[in-house]
């Protein structure tokens, strides 16, 4: 028996891969397209670690060069 895998949009049970769905991880075409307008619309957003000012120092992160 398959785990079930839950539609991140609707939280109802999606399709496994191995069967004709192209949708998955989604439970349809109509929560994956509501996904996508989320990422369009910037509704989500991929975490950081915040810049501190030791990065640029250890090379971690890039500062303007100003010249003389």
């Amino acid at each position: 028996m398959t785990p079930s895998t839950l539609c991140p949009v609707c939280k109802d049970p999606a399709s496994p891969v191995t069967t004709v769905s192209d949708s998955f991880p989604f439970c349809s075409d109509r929560c994956r397209d509501r996904d996508l307008g989320g990422w369009l619309r910037n509704q989500y957003k991929i975490g950081s670690r915040p810049v501190e000012s030791d990065d640029f120092a250890d090379g971690l992160g890039s500062e303007p060069e100003i010249e003389p």
